[in-house]
């Protein structure tokens, strides 16, 4: 009998312990990562704005790649890498900052809107513009994998590799991410300005070679 009181006791118990689990595990920076890699995979606009700070990675984006009389770095992907710029909006940059993010925002929101919609009808997909697709291939390029993450107390780090082009090597990225309020966002890609002098570098070597 007295085993038989003691049973609902250590459930209890057990179920407190899987709840707490539970409630850590939500709260860590692969768990976020994760919820991206879900949110991508469905098309699900929501989720994927909940654990990405997608206006606050463009706007520091812009801010890390803004020169005074000189074009952003974005632009500048968009013009030396033929696969890479043809995602994102980037080919099509043009005006004043606040231009170029809602550019680039638009061109994510859609693609996210064509995988949804890809799910029941492929033809959603196959009727797409090149740079929607191509940005739909990066998302799931840059997210799909599993997260590597390297934790830092209230900042982790995480990479990816993105490859739009057989003509193009490979490229690293690297993300930032943030807690706040219990939820770990993706708020910045800390490595555009190498991103765009390697395809820069990679560019020139190309032209010197054509040449010779």
């Amino acid at each position: 009998m007295k085993g038989n009181r003691e049973l609902p006791a250590v459930l209890v118990l057990l179920l407190v312990c899987a709840a707490c689990a539970w409630s850590y595990w939500t709260m860590t920076p692969t768990y976020s990562l994760l919820q991206v890699r879900k949110a991508v995979a469905s098309g699900n606009v929501d989720m994927f704005q909940r654990y990405v700070d997608l206006d606050g990675l463009l706007e520091q984006a812009m801010n890390d790649s803004m020169k005074a009389g000189e074009r952003s770095t974005l632009q500048k992907v968009g013009q030396v890498s033929p696969g890479l710029g043809g995602a994102f909006g980037l080919s099509e940059l043009k005006g004043n900052p606040d231009e170029m993010r809602t550019t680039i925002r638009n061109t994510v929101l859609e693609s996210l809107r064509v995988f949804a919609a890809a799910s029941s009808s492929v033809d959603e997909f196959e009727h797409a513009t090149l740079g929607i697709k191509k940005t739909c291939i990066a998302l799931v390029q840059l997210f799909g994998l599993k997260p590597d993450v390297r934790r830092e107390e209230q900042i982790a780090y995480a990479t990816s590799v993105l490859a739009l082009s057989k003509e193009e090597k490979p490229v690293q990225v690297e993300f930032q991410l943030r807690a706040k309020d219990g939820i770990w966002r993706v708020s910045r890609i800390t490595n555009i300005k190498q991103i765009v002098l390697e395809m820069e570098r990679r560019t020139g070597l190309t032209e010197v070679a054509s040449r010779s």
